[in-house]
């Protein structure tokens, strides 16, 4: 709330108005979104600004690299970092559509020749099937990396540079794995091998009529059907066409 007191002259205090205002104090959040493990003076890395709020301009600063390009238009920017350093920084500083600052926004970078890739992505359990491929993709697209993926337990389909992979998964009834190395292009000495997904290959999911049994006159009830189900994953769920909650496989 802002109270003002006016009056009709600076020389009396004759004919005074007090005028008050609410003012709403809104909360204003966001992030800086971009790669914040970097290879040291190789990597230029861009930067923008993520906020729930209307933001008519961004000024930025950086620790530990420098900035080499600027769109202000799409609240961008582009940091070539410099050497090691595990505290750099780079903060935004944004203002409101009324042009007043708001409170700085700051993201740790952490320059270090050990790239710390995320784990796949990608599924993590399977009923096995020779014929069927799965795909799965680095944890972090970077531009200016480069990939090579690495499996137990299945074979790689196609390449195995590139950012997504596709896996055959081929032992049923043990858990497979996956992971890639992740390297700069400009520094071969940059590099790091991700976490270890583990894959859960259950066994082959079959199913067969194991007994049948026509019905012996229209609308009666002797008919019979009987299934014979094994691998997969249990329990098992069964939905017949004319009764949906019978639940078995008889």
């Amino acid at each position: 709330e802002v109270k003002i007191l006016a009056a009709v002259s600076e020389n009396t205090c004759d004919q005074q108005q007090e005028v008050i205002f609410n003012v709403r104090v809104e909360e204003v959040t966001g992030e800086i979104r971009g790669v914040s493990k970097v290879c040291p003076n190789v990597e230029e890395i861009t930067y923008g600004l993520l906020s729930n709020a209307s933001i008519s301009r961004v000024a930025w600063e950086v620790e530990g690299g420098e900035i080499t390009s600027r769109d202000p238009i799409n609240k961008l920017v582009t940091v070539l970092w410099g050497e090691a350093n595990p505290s750099a920084k780079i903060i935004a500083y944004p203002f409101n559509s009324e042009g007043c600052p708001i409170a700085p926004i700051v993201l740790t970078v952490v320059i270090n020749p050990l790239i710390e890739p995320l784990a796949p992505i990608g599924t993590t359990e399977i009923c096995f099937d020779p014929d069927l491929e799965w795909s799965y993709q680095v944890g972090t697209l970077v531009t200016g990396r480069g990939y090579e993926w690495f499996v137990e337990g299945g074979e790689i389909v196609g390449a195995n540079d590139l950012a997504t992979v596709k896996v055959k998964w081929s032992v049923p009834g043990t858990t497979g794995q996956l992971w890639y190395r992740e390297y700069s292009l400009k520094d071969d000495f940059c590099e790091g091998l991700s976490p270890k997904l583990p894959v859960s290959i259950n066994e082959q999911f079959l199913i067969s009529v194991q007994n049948r049994l026509d019905v012996r006159c229209h609308g009666s009830h002797t008919g019979e059907v009987s299934l014979s189900v094994s691998g997969g994953k249990l329990p098992y769920r069964f939905t017949w066409s004319h009764n949906p909650n019978l639940n078995s496989a008889n």
